[in-house]
C-alpha cells in the first residue's frame, strides 16, 4: 500500500481548522488509508528541554516539572475522545521533540499497541500503563507489522 503526500499532513491552524477539527481535531490530518495503518490522534509538541524523568514523578503533585507531560496526554486523550471511551475512538500519541540534537519521543498508553519497540519506559499516568519510546522506532515496529 503506497502512501502519499495527501494521506498525511499537517494540520492547517494547529487542529483549529473548521473541517479538521470534525473527524480529527489533532496537528495531524491522516487519510483512512493511513488510518488502516496508524490509528493515532496525534498531537506534536516542541519544546526547548525536555527531560524524561518527570514521567516516572505524573502522580506526584509535589512534583513540578511533570506539568507538561500531564498537559499533554490530558490534551492528546480528551481531543480524540479516549477519556470517554468512545465506540472507534483513536488512541491517543504525543510526539515530541527538545530543542538541539535530541530525538524524537513519542507518548502512548499501552493497550493501543500489540508490540512496542525493545527500548522504551514504562510509567503510569491515570492508572493505565502509558509507553515513552523514539518515534522512528515505533514507526519501524509499524512498518513490519504491517508487512506480515
Amino acid at each position: 500500500m503506497g502512501v502519499g503526500n495527501k494521506d498525511c499532513y499537517r494540520t492547517p491552524s494547529s487542529g483549529g481548522h473548521k473541517y479538521a477539527k470534525k473527524e480529527d481535531p489533532g496537528d495531524l490530518v491522516i487519510s483512512p488509508k493511513l488510518r488502516k495503518l496508524f490509528p493515532f490522534h496525534v498531537e506534536c509538541k516542541h519544546y526547548k528541554r525536555v527531560e524524561l524523568f518527570p514521567l516516572w514523578m505524573l502522580g506526584s503533585n509535589a512534583y513540578k516539572k511533570s506539568w507538561k507531560f500531564k498537559l499533554w496526554m490530558e490534551q492528546a486523550t480528551r481531543a480524540c475522545g479516549y477519556v470517554k471511551k468512545k465506540p472507534g475512538a483513536l488512541s491517543p500519541m504525543v510526539v515530541f521533540k527538545a530543542n538541539g540534537n535530541s530525538p524524537i519521543m513519542c507518548l502512548l498508553p499501552e493497550k493501543s499497541m500489540r508490540s512496542f519497540p525493545a527500548v522504551r519506559l514504562r510509567f503510569i499516568h491515570l492508572g493505565e500503563v502509558w509507553y515513552a519510546t523514539r518515534f522512528d522506532a515505533l514507526l519501524k515496529v509499524l512498518v513490519r507489522s504491517c508487512r506480515r
